[in-house]
């Protein structure tokens, strides 16, 4: 069955969208840690594909080698469980592993014993 990624949400509440270029993230802006959303545009909005964490720049930059997505959105989070929790949110709102490129649930950080924040999930084991 084809994948039927979700329209970009404002519950959301991320900065964006920004074209998915070379020229875009070499700006100084991105060379922080959070959480982004690769997105392809449609004549109406952007289809959000992929949610993820971490190093803003260096994972963003992955988009661009798949040449899939167009656009991304992100936030700055520096605290690791918080970019946790936030990409918990995210993946659940835009459809989890059916309908987005992420092929698993978000891992949890290492250390941390909590499961998902969204009800009923149990982790990396949905």
């Amino acid at each position: 069955m084809p994948k039927s990624p979700r329209y970009y949400k404002p519950e959301s509440k991320m900065k964006g969208p920004f074209p998915l270029t070379s020229e875009e993230l070499n700006k100084a802006k991105y060379n922080e840690y959070g959480n982004y959303l690769l997105c392809v545009e449609t004549p109406t909005s952007h289809k959000v594909h992929y949610v993820g964490r971490g190093h803003l720049k260096t994972r963003i930059a992955r988009g661009l080698d798949i040449k899939k997505y167009t656009h991304f959105y992100y936030e700055y989070n520096t605290a690791e469980i918080h970019q946790f929790k936030k990409e918990c949110t995210e993946f659940h709102r835009y459809g989890k592993a059916n309908d987005l490129d992420n092929k698993i649930h978000p891992a949890k950080p290492t250390g941390y014993h909590k499961k998902c924040t969204e009800f009923g999930c149990n982790g990396e084991d949905r």
